[in-house]
């Protein structure tokens, strides 16, 4: 299903500086080698369960003032390496509090 948005929309919240993120690390694993990047212990064993995302997503949205913009962030490593997670905290996130935009720097997915 492809997201709709109107240029503007939500606008009024950001200018007014009433911006809530979540910003969820899902993986210390990457397979890029960034000379900037300041995660130094890269591993594959450090993921975080959809438990973990839907407890943190739900204790944000109890939270949330209606009046704020929200921002779904991931990171961690490559955020992207663990898509499944990442589709599913979107979609239950969708799911508690409604329409959400993707926008996602570095590589393509």
């Amino acid at each position: 299903m492809p997201l709709s948005y109107k240029l503007g929309e939500g606008l009024r919240q950001y200018r007014g500086g009433n911006v809530r993120y979540c910003t969820l690390v899902v993986t210390e694993e990457c397979n890029l080698r960034c000379k900037y990047c300041y995660q130094l212990h890269k591993n594959s064993r450090n993921v975080m369960s959809i438990e973990t995302a839907k407890k943190a997503i739900d204790f944000f949205i109890d939270t949330l003032d209606p009046s704020d913009g929200v921002v779904l962030e991931f990171t961690g490593g490559e955020c992207t390496l663990e898509m499944d997670l990442v589709r599913e905290a979107t979609n239950y996130f969708r799911s508690g509090y409604g329409s959400l935009g993707s926008i996602r720097g570095g590589i393509p997915i």
